[in-house]
């Protein structure tokens, strides 16, 4: 294991996707009040929560 190859990895898929919210949303998350990003990370969070248990299901019908 490489924490630091990992890291840097990690870090550049983050930059790729700030880029393209750039280009698709401009700046303006920047400009949102905190209330509206937080209602947005909880959305994010929910979707992830989501997406974890659908992965769930499928890893779990393959090892029973």
């Amino acid at each position: 294991m490489n924490w630091e190859r990992d890291w840097y990895n990690f870090t550049e898929d983050m930059h790729v996707r700030m880029e393209k919210g750039q280009q698709e949303y401009g700046d303006t998350s920047f400009e949102t009040a905190p209330k509206e990003t937080v209602k947005e990370i909880q959305e994010e969070l929910l979707d992830v929560a989501n997406w974890a248990f659908i992965l769930w299901r499928k890893i779990d019908k393959l090892v029973v």
